[in-house]
């Protein structure tokens, strides 16, 4: 992230093909700031409907696999940042060591929601040797003394859920502003190095762009809006198109926003 508002797009690796999933990519790639690839799991604890059935076509017949997504990405060398958002007992079964090894040349950073972060320090010694960023979730209800534990653990940017539950739903505007303000206070309190504060969960269309825009954020994640038009059959081509809409409403960081 280089201060410019950003747009991240998250689609399940492997829906509702591995070679689908290149197209995606290589599409998206060309419209928005960083990508977010999700690692299919049987059991997802964040995820809403529409991701959890994108996981599980990514699993049906030969499922993907985490070594299938490191070799797609070798072979794409994207120009944008990768982040990938796994659960962590795959990141287990396949070695944390071996992981961030066989990661480092494709991946940027990695999610992992059902990892506290008092369980997370064998990930973060990896991940660092490795030049890997971890991103931990901040939710609204994460209390200040919390948050600032997460901020000290948290490299490349902060992801802020917007909203309880899991993805998908409605963002409550009213109460984005303060806790994207909430989180600058915190940063700010306990003089922590200051990191794009991107937002996530809840955000769908232009609007709910603008509306993180207009709360604070550096930038959107949007994740369930992708996965619903790939499962729709969208081609790659459209779904660059709907990203581009999408990114034209990061410049928009004056919107008024409905409450």
């Amino acid at each position: 992230m280089d201060g410019k508002k950003s747009l991240v797009a998250y689609i399940m690796a492997g829906d509702p093909a591995l070679q689908k999933t290149a197209e995606y990519v290589s599409a998206l790639s060309r419209e928005v700031d960083a990508l977010e690839l999700g690692v299919p799991f049987s059991d997802p604890i964040a995820d809403g409907p529409v991701i959890q059935r994108a996981g599980q076509r990514a699993l049906r017949g030969r499922p993907t696999t985490l070594a299938d997504i490191l070799s797609l990405l070798k072979e794409l060398q994207t120009d944008v940042p990768t982040v990938l958002m796994s659960y962590y007992n795959l990141i287990y079964r396949y070695g944390v060591s071996k992981l961030t090894r066989d990661a480092r040349d494709v991946v940027d950073g990695i999610i992992v929601p059902d990892l506290p972060l008092e369980e997370a320090s064998e990930l973060r010694r990896y991940c660092s040797n490795n030049d890997i960023c971890n991103i931990f979730l901040i939710a609204p209800t994460t209390s200040n003394e919390r948050m600032a534990e997460i901020l000290k653990s948290t490299s490349g940017f902060a992801y802020i859920v917007s909203r309880l539950g899991v993805t998908g739903g409605v963002t409550d505007y009213a109460h984005l502003r303060d806790l994207v303000s909430r989180v600058k206070s915190v940063e700010s309190r306990y003089e922590l190095l200051k990191l794009p504060k991107l937002v996530g969960f809840g955000i769908s269309k232009p609007l709910d762009v603008e509306a993180a825009i207009s709360a604070g954020a550096d930038g959107a994640i949007v994740g369930s809006a992708f996965v619903k038009e790939i499962e729709n059959g969208t081609s790659p081509r459209d779904l660059a198109h709907f990203a581009r809409s999408l990114k034209k409403a990061t410049l928009n960081q004056f919107a008024e926003v409905e409450t």
